[in-house]
């Protein structure tokens, strides 16, 4: 195990960490291209303004684990995430074409800036004969400055736990079985042909998410292409209109 302050890097800026160890490490700047950790922990490192080619923040069957680390100013291509566990980190000012955990945890940690697809499982449910059976911690974080076009929520995070956006573009939908099952009925009584076909597809896919675990739902009709605009337009201002309970569900 090491402990550095500074890390030199490769000649072609590719970096494995195996089982290592780095508190106050820098790791900053656009000079690495390719990073990979095994099995090891960062405390209080930098990773400030990367520009990598491709990034895994835990790669193998071993959990990594990132505590108070700054990935600030950031730009990611598609990350794996794979087994990690990140503690009070800060993820601010990015743009991130995905963050996908579905084996790991995400702690108190702080979001801002674009996330085309932020995919966060409460267990690791569909990928659960990758990793195998896991409970995953996600808890405190604050997602309120982040621009997320693809929420994806699944297998019982609980929403209520995390500081979300909000905004015109966004819908948090509580209790969402109930919501949506309101929703669904109205939706059948249509008689708006083309209305009622769009409305009744964009309900069952959030019905997904509530048959995976999820007791909230949370939307989002960031930069979407104009081929959905209306589409989503419509939804959310159907799916609105139910969210106060009228009746029983």
């Amino acid at each position: 195990m090491s402990t550095k302050g500074f890390v030199r890097l490769p000649l072609k800026g590719d970096i494995f960490i195996d089982h290592e160890q780095h508190r106050d490490a820098d790791f900053s700047g656009p000079e690495i291209k390719h990073f990979s950790s095994y099995g090891s922990r960062f405390e209080n490192c930098n990773f400030e303004s990367l520009r990598p080619e491709s990034w895994s923040f835990s790669s193998g069957e071993v959990l990594s684990e990132y505590v108070n680390c700054s990935f600030d100013g950031g730009r990611f291509p598609n990350t794996i995430v794979g087994r990690a566990r990140f503690i009070g980190c800060s993820f601010r000012r990015v743009r991130m074409k995905s963050f996908a955990l579905s084996a790991g945890d995400l702690i108190d940690s702080t979001f801002s800036g674009g996330i085309d697809l932020l995919q966060l499982w409460g267990t690791t449910g569909a990928d659960a004969d990758i990793y195998g059976d896991r409970t995953n911690v996600v808890k405190g974080n604050d997602f309120s400055e982040a621009d997320i076009a693809d929420p994806d929520f699944r297998f019982g995070v609980d929403l209520r736990q995390q500081k979300l956006p909000i905004g015109q573009d966004y819908l948090f939908v509580p209790d969402a079985a109930q919501v949506l099952a309101r929703a669904y009925r109205a939706a059948v009584a249509l008689e708006d042909l083309e209305q009622r076909r769009k409305l009744l597809s964009m309900i069952q896919t959030s019905q997904r998410s509530v048959e995976s675990g999820q007791r909230d739902d949370f939307l989002s009709k960031r930069r979407l292409p104009r081929s959905l605009r209306e589409t989503y337009e419509l939804y959310f201002g159907f799916l609105s209109g139910h969210l106060t309970r009228k009746g029983s569900a």
